[in-house]
């Protein structure tokens, strides 16, 4: 899958983690992690319910 850059700038850096889920202020692979993890349990939390 091929995804065409914003910018320039974002097509030179490696900072791509917000790209794939929809963020583009996440520029680091701990802060998509932590997003991930947070959407995961919030989730579970509606589910048992």
């Amino acid at each position: 899958m091929y995804v065409r850059p914003l910018s320039g700038w974002y097509a030179q850096t490696q900072k791509r983690y917000g790209l794939v889920i929809g963020y583009t202020n996440i520029q680091s692979f701990e802060q998509a992690r932590a997003l991930l993890a947070r959407v995961v349990d919030e989730t579970r939390t509606l589910l048992r319910a």
